[in-house]
């Protein structure tokens, strides 16, 4: 009381009155000023909210307090049209951004554009359809749906690949080998009964897409034979069939990762005396990737290297692109990491740094 008395004397004396100080002494400290629509995402997301649509309400509805909040706007509204167009370029734009803000993966130097491209398959009611596909399949097999969402959106990028009713090539989504390990999957996977396909179908044979089939198929258009057999030793043909439906597709996918899970794991304890299912979960996500690049033969040296405490990731930023089975395999985790924790709310731990660097 003494230091306030004090101060309006000396205010007195100087003929100046009290607001002109911004804080005079003994007054309580200014409120905060109000955050950004941008730092308010940062921190929901920062707090752990991981829905789009919560996300768009709180800046939606900051704007328009004179709304019922959190309640879907009346059609009847005056302002319907306006308003909707609103909360949907809030949505894409600001909601979006934060989102892949909060996505980059530094351990994996995966961009937050990259690591989040795949979430938008699962918005709007296709989205809810291709959750719904992704989480039973997933359940059936027993895998992560973001790991089985990643690989599926990485194959077609075409959500109603899986949801329609119309039958689907076994090639199309990338479970090229299926037909001519039918027998191996079906002793290993109990879900593969759940598949629907037409099992006395004679499957198409074709050259697969490799670099080698397709210099194949040039030489074969240039009427060059001699080259067209040089490269066909190389160029390895596989047994498309026809899945009943998308979403059997999408069980066939997640079956045929299940199986690669359950031959790593036979594989790493008869060729390097190791335990597959006791690595890092983000580490088999990337191996079951290659796997399904490289072949079951091609990523031995990988899951050796793996079990051993090799660290198998390609930590560079380099975009997903053709032939570069390890780096899109660390792409394809960090996507899956992603999926798994936004869309079905399963956190999946961070992958931290190398193994050489950790002190």
């Amino acid at each position: 009381m003494a230091e306030r008395l004090r101060f309006e004397q000396e205010m007195a004396d100087l003929g100046l009155r009290e607001y002109e100080f911004e804080n005079p002494p003994g007054s309580p400290p200014p409120p905060p000023p109000p955050a950004s629509e941008a730092e308010t995402l940062k921190l929901a997301i920062q707090s752990g909210v991981r829905d789009p649509n919560d996300l768009t309400n709180r800046i939606f509805f900051a704007r328009h307090p004179e709304l019922p909040p959190a309640q879907p706007l009346d059609p009847q509204h005056p302002r319907f049209k306006q308003l909707s167009a609103e909360w949907s370029a809030i949505s894409n734009t600001k909601v979006w951004k934060a989102i892949t803000d909060s996505a980059e993966n530094t351990d994996l130097k995966v961009s937050g554009a990259e690591a989040a491209d795949h979430q938008r398959f699962f918005r709007g009611k296709n989205g809810k359809k291709l959750k719904q596909v992704v989480e039973n399949a997933a359940a059936q097999a027993g895998i992560n749906p973001g790991l089985l969402g990643a690989i599926m959106m990485a194959e077609t990028r075409r959500p109603n690949s899986y949801v329609s009713n119309g039958k689907v090539r076994s090639y199309h989504i990338g479970v090229d080998d299926f037909y001519i390990a039918r027998g191996s999957i079906a002793s290993r996977v109990p879900a593969y009964a759940g598949i629907r396909w037409d099992k006395g179908q004679t499957p198409e044979v074709h050259d697969n897409d490799s670099l080698a089939c397709k210099k194949k198929a040039q030489a074969l258009a240039a009427g060059n034979t001699a080259e067209a057999a040089r490269h066909g030793l190389k160029c390895r043909q596989v047994k498309t069939i026809l899945f009943d439906s998308g979403p059997d597709g999408a069980l066939a996918t997640a079956v045929y990762l299940k199986f690669i899970e359950v031959r790593l794991q036979e594989i790493g304890l008869a060729d390097f005396n190791g335990d597959f299912s006791k690595l890092p979960i983000t580490t088999k996500f990337a191996l079951t990737r290659m796997a399904m690049g490289a072949g079951l033969t091609g990523v031995k040296p990988f899951l050796k290297d793996a079990l051993s405490g090799t660290d198998i990731f390609v930590r560079k930023n380099i975009r997903v692109k053709a032939r570069q089975t390890k780096r899109n395999a660390t792409v394809r985790t960090a996507q899956a990491m992603h999926l798994s924790e936004w869309v079905f709310g399963i956190p999946v731990p961070a992958v931290g740094p190398p193994p050489a660097s950790v002190p």
